[in-house]
């Protein structure tokens, strides 16, 4: 039996989530948690095939729950829902949340989806952690106010703040700031990644161009020069 994990506020939705999966209770058996910290727990205590999160939870939210699951189980599939977003949004998310789901949505079509891809022997391949596109993409459509802070394989380190989602600013530990420091931070590699939520700020904007421009140019999509 797999065990597919839910992480969830809201009780309603979690009950018609666990009901659709029910068809599949000869093969899966599906565990339940209020908030990002309880999955955590959860994930820690047992093995889990598959994890279904909502981003706007207590306590721990989702953003900080994929940056534990980036670090310490990189190869789990996620699958994100979110009440914000649009269709482009979606199509833009990177391919390691292998589903994103703009609420509301069809739990039928999505416990068909968690089975299918648990039925897909590639689903793991070429897997190592969330990637920094996908905070932040999460990041820019939730609106957060927050400092992600990269740690890359590579040795490359430093932070990222956002405000409103927006990319505000951007320093590497080496002193570089603004844009190159951004330039150098959203890089495809391996990389552990801390979240930390304050209050708006009102110091100084020192990233010059919008965040997309840099995932952009990092894939090889046309775009201004940096």
């Amino acid at each position: 039996m797999q065990r597919v994990l839910i992480a969830e506020d809201d009780a309603i939705l979690v009950k018609r989530l666990v009901r659709a999966l029910e068809k599949y209770s000869h093969r899966l058996v599906v565990l339940a948690a209020a908030d990002g910290q309880e999955a955590m727990d959860i994930l820690g205590a047992q093995p889990v095939a598959l994890l279904i999160t909502d981003i706007q939870m207590p306590r721990v939210d989702g953003l900080q729950l994929l940056a534990h699951i980036n670090e310490h189980f990189p190869l789990l599939p996620c699958f994100v829902m979110t009440a914000y977003g649009s269709l482009d949004m979606q199509a833009r998310m990177p391919k390691d949340l292998l589903r994103f789901y703009h609420k509301p949505f069809d739990p039928a079509e999505m416990a068909a989806e968690v089975v299918a891809v648990l039925d897909d022997p590639s689903f793991a391949e070429d897997r190592s952690g969330v990637s920094i596109y996908s905070f932040l993409q999460l990041i820019q459509l939730e609106q957060v106010n927050c400092r992600l802070d990269v740690d890359a394989a590579d040795g490359a380190s430093g932070s990222l703040l956002f405000l409103n989602g927006r990319l505000w600013d951007a320093e590497c530990a080496d002193g570089r700031c603004g844009d190159v420091a951004a330039r150098e931070l959203i890089r495809p590699r391996k990389a552990r990644y801390g979240i930390r939520f304050f209050p708006k700020d009102d110091g100084p904007c020192r990233v010059s161009l919008p965040l997309d421009t840099f995932v952009d140019r990092s894939l090889g999509r046309p775009g201004p020069d940096l």
